[in-house]
């Protein structure tokens, strides 16, 4: 998948899921999960000791079940966005910007979502090549912060992560995030809960989709 054709997909699902720590052994499980509320993309982060394992896993699964689409995050170093690749991924996502990752991205026509918080930051990672932005963390800056971005930047895609959950995904978007990253609000504390994913995954999803999606709606 091309990075525009990626970036399309998770502005047209406007959410996708951001997973950190969760056991290999896991993955498929949760993905069908996912999938069934009615996501269709995740980013699986590298944090962890086996976050690789984790993504690998992933990937797996997804070609498995066809429904969802999968990235890495917390990808830092080309070395990092190169094992990620090698792995299947089909986005990158990173807590900071690192200028060297957004090349490797842009070589390899793969989007890659760098963190970014100050304006100057903003304009590193355009100037660098990168499509799209993640701000990061969203909901200590407010969707006030994203619409005096959108001053100096009009055509700036960003995707809202770090806080964000069903009670304020929507005022992110209408702010002009192009989508926003659901972590730890999809996921019940309770490992043993998880017949209460698809239930939270579908009210993120309702919070976030109109009930009749037009081109429009999706407009900067």
């Amino acid at each position: 998948m091309t990075a525009a054709a990626t970036l399309e997909l998770l502005t047209q699902s406007r959410a996708f899921a951001v997973l950190r720590g969760i056991a290999p052994a896991a993955m498929p499980e949760l993905l069908g999960e996912l999938a069934d509320g009615g996501l269709c993309a995740a980013e699986v982060s590298l944090s962890a000791p086996d976050g690789l394992e984790a993504l690998r896993r992933a990937v797996d699964a997804a070609d498995v079940d066809g429904r969802i689409t999968i990235g890495a995050g917390t990808v830092r170093t080309v070395a990092q966005a190169d094992a990620a690749l090698a792995a299947g991924a089909q986005f990158l996502v990173a807590p900071g910007l690192a200028t060297d990752v957004v090349a490797r991205a842009v070589a390899e026509d793969v989007l890659h979502l760098p963190g970014v918080m100050t304006p100057t930051e903003v304009d590193q990672a355009l100037q660098a090549g990168a499509r799209a932005v993640k701000l990061f963390p969203a909901a200590r800056l407010g969707p006030g912060y994203i619409r005096d971005l959108l001053g100096p930047f009009p055509a700036l895609r960003i995707a809202a992560v770090g806080g964000v959950d069903v009670n304020n995904a929507a005022a992110f978007l209408a702010a002009g995030a192009c989508c926003v990253g659901y972590g730890s609000s999809l996921l019940p504390q309770d490992p043993m809960a998880r017949d209460l994913v698809v239930a939270a995954v579908r009210d993120a999803v309702r919070a976030v989709r109109p009930s009749h999606p037009t081109k429009e709606t999706y407009a900067h």
